[in-house]
């Protein structure tokens, strides 16, 4: 009799009982709430924002769990980021969301991303929490059928990628200036300018470049950059290139940088393995 009285009681009840919450107005509230504190402090936005078995996919395909992710944004910097494009999909105390993070005050570093948020605690004191991120760079499109100046497609692809790189240090943009990188152990990095020293291995580099970029020390350049007398040797997907940078200051004057770069494709993009420089000695 009680099992009769169960299964009338459950066809009684309204669908609405076992209905799971869709609605995603609360979910893009909390992706608000989640840029300003990532704008202002990235290590207490994931310290404080992300759970305990959070999981992270870099734009380089890197998997990073908490900890790791913890150590390197200690000590960064806070930024300026937007998003855009947004869509959610909600169930109950799930969201999946996807769209376009925007970074740098210009907006010019876009990346693709896929966020996974998750409800914590009991009502009325739960709170949405990162569970996993992933991110992809988003591609330039050409303007044109027809590379510029009569380059060859790889020509204008790697002149694009060491030409972007040296903007986006001189724009004080360490994500965008890594994301040249080829996420790889053999990557490395020599130079004479302002010191000497010689870096090899992904992690490596790139943490070199994010804690010299976002040190207070380093300010972001008003120097105009150039680059000239290009040089490619192109086998198939490896390149070896060497060129002439040049950074001219306000006031007009000059210092010119020779670079040499070994690239390779990764998954259809030019990167960087080897990046060389020193500054060029006036003639005597």
């Amino acid at each position: 009799m009680k099992t009769k009285l169960l299964i009338l009681a459950l066809l009684l009840m309204s669908p609405a009982t076992f209905a799971q919450d869709t609605s995603t107005a609360e979910v893009e509230k909390a992706l608000s709430q989640f840029l300003t504190e990532y704008n202002k402090s990235p290590y207490d936005f994931f310290k404080k924002r992300s759970t305990d078995d959070f999981r992270y996919t870099d734009r380089q395909g890197a998997f990073v769990l908490k900890p790791a992710l913890l150590k390197s944004s200690e000590g960064r910097p806070g930024l300026e980021s937007s998003a855009s494009d947004l869509k959610i999909f909600r169930s109950g105390d799930l969201a999946v969301m996807s769209g376009i993070h925007s970074f740098g005050g210009d907006g010019t570093g876009r990346t693709a991303f896929t966020y996974t948020l998750k409800k914590e605690g009991k009502a009325p004191t739960s709170e949405w929490k990162f569970a996993a991120s992933q991110h992809t760079p988003i591609l330039a499109q050409p303007t044109s059928t027809t590379p510029p100046d009569g380059l060859k497609a790889d020509e204008a692809a790697i002149k694009a990628v060491l030409e972007g790189h040296s903007q986006a240090v001189m724009d004080k943009d360490a994500e965008k200036a890594v994301s040249y990188f080829a996420n790889s152990p053999n990557v490395a990095i020599s130079f004479q300018q302002p010191g000497s020293g010689y870096i090899r291995g992904y992690q490596t580099v790139t943490d070199t470049y994010r804690s010299h970029i976002n040190a207070d020390s380093f300010k972001k350049s008003e120097e105009k950059l150039t680059t000239a007398d290009y040089r490619f040797r192109i086998v198939g997907n490896t390149a070896f290139v060497t060129y002439i940078e040049t950074d001219t200051a306000p006031d007009g004057t000059a210092k010119r940088t020779h670079k040499a770069n070994y690239l390779e494709k990764e998954n259809g993009q030019w990167k960087m393995l080897g990046n060389f420089w020193m500054p060029e000695v006036p003639a005597k």
